[in-house]
């Protein structure tokens, strides 16, 4: 069985979002482990869903202004 990761974003005028959608274990996602930590710091606001076994993780980063 083959599994996708679907990765797309989409830029707005003060942001860009980066989603990231896969299939995932029932226990995702696993915000007590250091990843999470990581990406907390690295990037503005870190998203997460779940919908039927599907993870959908968004990351939005500030862009600064024009």
């Amino acid at each position: 069985m083959s599994q996708v990761l679907e990765l797309s974003y989409d830029r707005y005028p003060d942001a860009l979002h980066v989603t990231v959608r896969a299939p995932v274990d029932e226990d995702w996602p696993r915000v007590d482990e250091l990843g999470w930590a990581m990406l907390g710091a690295l990037v503005g606001d870190v998203r997460v869903e779940v919908r039927g076994g599907l993870g959908i993780l968004i990351l939005i980063q500030p862009l600064p202004e024009a």
